[in-house]
């Protein structure tokens, strides 16, 4: 029986009413270094992790980053992505950048999980050590929503998060989707931004392609 192959994607989708343009970023320049998937060498946050940069109203640049973070169990690999983004030119090199970090971090901090087993209590300690040491190192500032993001049985923790560099976020809400085919043991996170700060598209009022009861939208 041939191991299970598991693909990720991570999306952004920006309104263009706001984000008139954006271009793509890369995380990890140069060659590849991470392990080989399909018979092509891969870099660790291939599929886990998208960036992009798009400008303000003012035109300062904003980039935004997608992250799906290795689970606690592989901690090395948790290490391996914190490095790549806190050594990103974004943030190391250009300390004045506006950068956002969203997404699955799988890491919580003191109070932020609930109902797990003993046997995983140490790797998720150094899980939730590594969230907070990478917040530190890279002087990023972590906001949370008050609910919990994450739920499966009775196992409960506040794993979504934001994190930004020289942009202010308001507290997120994370609301889960009670709709059968598009329920998901995460929460839909929602941080505002500050309408003011980008410029505005004249552009015809949209017409709604289908229903979202029927697909599976994407809310970010």
């Amino acid at each position: 029986m041939s191991p299970r192959v598991i693909i990720f994607t991570t999306l952004i989708a920006l309104d263009s009413y706001y984000f008139p343009s954006a271009t793509h970023l890369s995380l990890h320049p140069g060659s590849s270094k991470g392990p080989k998937r399909g018979g092509a060498r891969k870099p660790p946050t291939a599929g886990r992790s998208v960036s992009i940069t798009t400008k303000t109203r003012i035109g300062g640049n904003l980039h935004i980053i997608n992250l799906y973070q290795f689970t606690a169990n592989d901690g090395g690999q948790q290490d391996v992505v914190w490095r790549l983004i806190n050594s990103w030119p974004g943030i190391s090199r250009h300390p004045g950048e506006r950068v956002i970090l969203i997404g699955d971090m799988n890491g919580s901090f003191l109070g932020g999980r609930h109902n797990y087993a003993h046997p995983m209590e140490k790797n998720l300690v150094e899980a939730d050590v590594r969230l907070a040491k990478f917040c530190a190192d890279s002087k990023g500032t972590i906001s949370s929503p008050t609910e919990h993001s994450w739920k499966r049985g009775d196992k409960r923790a506040k794993l979504d998060h934001g994190i930004s560099w020289n942009f202010h976020l308001a507290s997120p809400r994370a609301v889960f989707n009670d709709i059968a085919h598009q329920r998901f043991d995460h929460a839909i996170l929602s941080f505002s931004l500050p309408a003011e700060e980008f410029s505005k598209k004249l552009q015809p009022a949209r017409k709604q392609l289908a229903p979202t009861d029927i697909i599976d939208a994407v809310f970010f």
